[in-house]
């Protein structure tokens, strides 16, 4: 039969992964003391008659353990790890087609036509004089013109 001494010998976790195996319920959110007093019970010490007095590790013991443990991770993970693939050569870039006259002014419209947008968008923000605004509208409405015929007068 276990002792108090031999029960407060081993840590909390031990204790209760014990009473886990034993089935006994409501013990997860107890402290020590009490998990040791639930074990001594009368009902349940008998469950415990198995468990001896743990072992105590100097510092140098548990330090030596747990940097082995380390290194044993360590190197697991090495072996775990895939090794890199080798790269594939790039691919050759495609040379941009040329494009036509007609298409080249055409995406030089739509580029100006951004840039006087976002100037409108400026001066209504800025309030600045109607005649201003109703000019650069205009400016706006004829190279929309422009794209839409695909020409320039």
């Amino acid at each position: 039969m276990p002792s108090i001494e031999v029960l407060n010998s081993h840590p909390v976790s031990v204790l209760k992964k014990e009473i886990s195996k034993t089935n006994i319920k409501g013990y997860s959110k107890m402290k020590k003391q009490d998990i040791i007093a639930l074990m001594m019970n009368e009902q349940n010490r008998p469950k415990f008659h198995h468990i001896k007095m743990a072992e105590n590790k100097t510092v140098k013991q548990q330090i030596e353990d747990t940097e082995a443990s380390i290194a044993k991770i360590k190197k697991e993970r090495k072996q775990l790890k895939p090794k890199a693939k080798p790269k594939a050569k790039p691919k050759a870039k495609a040379k941009p087609k040329q494009k036509s006259a007609e298409e080249d002014s055409t995406s030089m419209l739509k580029m100006m036509l951004k840039e006087e947008q976002a100037k409108l968008a400026q001066m209504k923000k800025s309030k600045a004089p109607a005649d201003d605004i109703k000019r650069k509208m205009e400016l706006i409405r004829t190279i929309k013109m422009g794209i839409q015929s695909g020409f320039i007068d």
